[in-house]
């Protein structure tokens, strides 16, 4: 018995050797799908989000298109999530050399023929989620979890909370809740963190945290108020102003060490961040060197 037991368990052994080196092991679906079997350090992450990028990438559907003379398994947006345009288009090499600066080794890679939504999925994988969509979760994900009797399971990554947010809005009911009454933002947080006060609960409505807000600025001085305008400016403009897309969303809680670095250690005033968001971006930049989206010169 014992030897019977012994041959199985070599049997098994060697199919095993035989579909990873074919590559073959729980292959993604929809296009170019990723071998798990490649799959090398610093991938733990992949391998604790594939469920989350196959329901992703599946959502998208399959199309087979012509992009830059490569034939590419082009997702089709079908419901219930919408994807950009660009999300389709090839990878650029940036997009590859990213993904080989981040550690990851699939075979798809060396065939090069990802979409730049998913090369954008992979490498979000390793950011902390946007503070728009940790909002949003933070608004509707506990009352979801409620309605369906399970745990509340709160996404780590920018790529997980990015997707977990968007279908939660996919729903008109729930989107409307996030619209009338969302709570307490990142940024409106930092003004209390700043300010060394207390930090309203995490529930707290954005609605109370900026009537508490603007009751703090009224008994502050005129330049406290105004350089709480300038820091909401700078976060506002690196996250949606064009001319800083080679950054990662930037949450207010690194912008908020950034500056505070800058006034203390570097002497700097508000203003003259406001009016030099280089400044901002290289302290940004020291303190999460990730944050950029330029590849290394190297490789």
């Amino acid at each position: 018995m014992e030897i019977f037991l012994l041959y199985v368990a070599i049997m098994a052994v060697l199919v095993y050797g035989i579909i990873r080196m074919r590559g073959i092991i729980a292959p993604m679906p929809g296009h170019a799908a990723a071998e798990l079997a490649d799959l090398e350090e610093p991938l733990v992450s992949f391998k604790r989000n594939q469920n989350l990028l196959r329901e992703r990438w599946q959502m998208a559907g399959v199309l087979d298109t012509e992009v830059g003379g490569l034939t590419l398994d082009v997702q089709q947006t079908q419901p219930p999530l919408r994807f950009p345009d660009n999300y389709f288009e090839a990878a650029s090499p940036a997009h590859y050399q990213r993904l080989r600066d981040a550690g990851f080794r699939l075979a798809w890679l060396q065939r090069k023929s990802v979409t730049a939504g998913q090369a954008d999925d992979l490498l979000g994988l390793l950011r902390p989620p946007a503070d728009r969509d940790a909002e949003v979760l933070d608004t509707l994900a506990p009352v979801q979890s409620q309605r369906r009797g399970q745990r509340e399971q709160r996404a780590v990554n920018l790529t997980a909370a990015a997707h977990q947010a968007a279908l939660l809005l996919a729903d008109d009911e729930a989107r409307q809740r996030w619209l009338s009454a969302p709570v307490m933002s990142r940024l409106q947080r930092s003004f209390f963190v700043w300010h060394e006060l207390e930090v309203p609960p995490a529930e707290t409505s954005a609605a109370d945290a900026e009537a508490q807000i603007q009751a703090a600025l009224a008994d502050m001085s005129e330049e406290q108020a105004e350089n709480w305008k300038r820091f909401c400016a700078l976060y506002q403009a690196l996250n949606e102003s064009p001319g800083y897309r080679q950054l990662w969303p930037v949450n207010a809680e690194l912008l908020l060490r950034a500056v505070r670095r800058l006034l203390q250690n570097r002497h700097q005033s508000m203003s003259r961040l406001h009016e030099h968001p280089d400044l901002v971006i290289d302290e940004l930049l020291d303190l999460d060197p990730g944050l950029s989206l330029e590849p290394s010169e190297h490789g």
